[in-house]
């Protein structure tokens, strides 16, 4: 298995992008208008990272579990497939991306305050 394969069938991105129509609801409810470009992207970056650090928090705390049962023992902790480390890796690099992405932001527009 590729490592492409490997990490993108772990975070499961297809769950990710049937749940956003539903988030984009919200955000235009919520603004009673179209979300600006900006706060789209937010939305992604959000969405995404939070959906795939859920689930990677999830095969992680129940890995043991996934062992003993038959339909889940071919996930890819349990198998091999995958070691621990790297899941532990793939959750932090999203917190710290999809933070950076958003402090990135702000102080982009404390910037322009200050000027």
């Amino acid at each position: 298995m590729s490592a492409l394969t490997k990490y993108s069938t772990f975070i499961k991105l297809e769950h990710t992008l049937f749940s956003l129509p539903l988030i984009f609801a919200g955000a235009m409810i919520a603004e009673a208008a179209f979300p600006s470009l900006r706060v789209i992207v937010l939305i992604l970056v959000a969405a995404t990272a939070a959906r795939v650090v859920a689930m990677t928090l999830n095969r992680i705390i129940d890995r043991e579990i996934d062992k003993r049962n038959p339909r889940t023992q071919g996930r890819h902790i349990p198998s091999g497939a995958m070691k621990l480390w790297e899941a532990w890796l793939i959750a932090f690099l999203l917190i710290g991306l999809s933070e950076a992405i958003v402090i990135e932001g702000e102080v982009l527009s404390l910037a322009e305050v200050a000027a």
